[in-house]
């Protein structure tokens, strides 16, 4: 007997999996959807069966659902990034969607020039690079994505190919997505902006008006409400948790922007290809 359930806040997209196993145990998997889960295992005293329902009943007064349980989908071109025998061509044609400007190509190229390898592991796919380590989620099949039907165009693109993609690092890390179950700050994004001191108040008494498409270590990068860039879309702001400012917005695209900080992960500051500036963000 198995049973899958769900849970949606404003914070986190759960799972948990609850499974009777060799009519003695019972094994429960929990975790953010679309990733590996934490499991653990109990031998109940009570009969099998109850004790199942029991704790089915548990995570329902908790607010889940019972729900399908989704699949991994592999798509076309995952499928030929993986079977591709030269691992960097396979790299720059998966990632060239990130790209929007020209000037950031050389920048891309090199970062793509150092790949490795190209793994899936526990639903997540895992690129080697020579000083760094990309990580990106895989789409769940049976599951409705989530309306970003309200963010920039340029981000929905990116979202449609992987829901987040980050270079991990102890404490914080790159990350590109929605953001909201890696905000390891605990603060609501308006207390971010608050704390930042802010000066949009409206946009900051209406947290669903507030997009936070990036995380930069200490840094929250937001889509401004009413400044656009030259794109015609949101530009984008950081606020500093830390230090407690904001900054003026860039006009960067956030893929473009992804890339340039990438490239300082990867170590390109030690290669012939010069960085385009990044004021402050």
């Amino acid at each position: 007997m198995k049973t899958y359930l769900e849970l949606d806040t404003s914070e986190n997209s759960l799972f948990c999996r609850i499974e009777i196993k060799k009519g003695q145990f019972i094994e429960i998997e929990e975790g953010l959807i679309g990733e590996k889960g934490q499991k653990r295992r109990t031998k109940p005293k009570i009969e099998i069966e109850k004790a199942f329902l029991d704790l089915i009943e548990k995570y329902i007064q908790k607010g889940y659902i019972k729900s399908d349980e989704p699949t991994i989908e592999i798509s076309t071109e995952l499928l030929n990034l993986l079977d591709c025998k030269d691992i960097v061509i396979g790299l720059k044609k998966y990632f060239r969607y990130l790209v929007v400007s020209d000037e950031i190509l050389p920048v891309f190229n090199a970062i793509m020039d150092t790949g490795k390898e190209v793994t899936i592991k526990d639903n997540i796919l895992n690129i080697e690079f020579d000083t760094a380590t990309l990580r990106a989620s895989l789409p769940l099949k049976g599951k409705s994505d989530k309306d970003y039907s309200s963010w920039p165009k340029s981000f929905q693109e990116i979202v449609k190919r992987h829901s987040w993609i980050e270079f991990p690092q102890m404490n914080w890390a790159l990350h590109l997505g929605d953001i909201k179950h890696k905000n390891k700050t605990f603060l609501s994004y308006s207390e971010i902006l608050k704390n930042a001191k802010c000066d949009i108040p409206n946009y900051i008494n209406d947290p669903s008006k507030i997009f936070c498409p990036f995380i930069d270590y200490g840094s929250f990068i937001f889509y401004h409400p009413t400044i656009k860039n030259s794109y015609g879309e949101p530009a984008l702001f950081s606020a500093d948790n830390v230090n407690y400012k904001t900054e003026k917005p860039v006009d960067w695209k956030v893929g473009d922007l992804f890339l340039l900080k990438a490239a300082r992960v990867i170590d390109l500051d030690h290669t012939n290809i010069v960085l385009p500036e990044i004021p402050y963000i």
